[in-house]
């Protein structure tokens, strides 16, 4: 399986909670297929939640774009401990492979959303910040290592480690410069 259609796959995963959790929850679906249909549910209602909250007041945006980056914080401190937990016990390629695509596939509709959202705001500083994430995924889609395959991720758990680390780092530096974007904020009021 190619890069491309895993990532049509890891994509249209973040609209399978629309089957799991209303047209057919009915059926029967696994435990993680549940959860990961929830995430994502949520995931979609806090984007929601954040771009009405645009319309309300400049202080609830700025809080709003600041708990966004939060958001993207975990997800990446998610990132890096499924990728550790891995490199430690290196028991089941599959399993990794299941929870780190839609985390990663999260992490780029987290960042596309609160670069629209910086847009949005009139955050242009921000929005650049946002853009060279965007760059580094692309960048990193190209070399064929964005999304995890089980059958090589053994070979692969170097870049593996190093990328948790960047997108660690990144979404590190992103929170602190968004709690410097907000506090400016306030003081020019």
């Amino acid at each position: 399986m190619d890069e491309t259609h895993r990532f049509r796959e890891a994509v249209a995963m973040q609209i399978d909670w629309v089957y799991v959790l209303i047209t057919e929850r009915h059926r029967p679906h696994t435990t993680w297929k549940i959860r990961q249909a929830a995430f994502f549910a949520f995931m979609h209602f806090c984007f929601l939640m954040v771009f009405l909250g645009h319309f309300v007041h400049n202080i609830v945006t700025w809080v709003l774009a600041f708990l966004l980056q939060v958001a993207a914080l975990l997800l990446s401190i998610f990132h890096i401990s499924s990728v550790t937990d891995y490199a430690d016990k290196m028991n089941n390629a599959m399993e990794l492979e299941q929870q780190l695509n839609p985390l990663i596939i999260a992490e780029l509709s987290i960042r596309c959303f609160a670069l629209l959202h910086c847009l949005l705001m009139g955050g242009w500083l921000m929005g650049i910040a946002g853009l060279l994430e965007l760059a580094y995924d692309y960048w990193i889609f190209r070399r064929g290592d964005f999304l995890v395959d089980a059958t090589t991720a053994w070979k692969k758990l170097g870049a593996l480690e190093m990328d948790s680390r960047v997108r660690l780092a990144y979404q590190g530096v992103m929170l602190i410069a968004s709690i410097f974007s907000f506090i400016h904020f306030l003081v020019s009021m």
